[in-house]
């Protein structure tokens, strides 16, 4: 077995995520809530977008983020948390 070139190993994460987006954006509800974790269930949660929004709201509560923070989403996923702390809480 040969060791392949770090081009190859590009290309292939390149076609991993092309073949998957659809995948992503469908079952995890990314135009609605941007996230790639299970979230938050509680007696509020409706469903599975609910919880993902629920899991920003939580950890966003419990880290006390303001208008005053500037954050780093160095997680992996699209951004959506740092996206939403933006949005809903001033952060930058």
């Amino acid at each position: 077995m040969s060791q392949g070139t770090s081009k190859d190993y590009e290309a292939s994460i390149v076609q991993y995520y092309d073949e998957s987006a659809i995948d992503y954006r469908m079952l995890w509800r990314l135009d609605r809530c941007m996230a790639l974790h299970f979230g938050y269930w509680d007696e509020t949660t409706k469903g599975v977008s609910d919880a993902l929004l629920r899991e920003n709201q939580i950890l966003a509560e419990r880290a006390g983020i303001t208008d005053q923070d500037t954050v780093l989403d160095a997680g992996c996923g699209v951004g959506g948390s740092a996206i939403w702390l933006a949005r809903e809480k001033g952060a930058s």
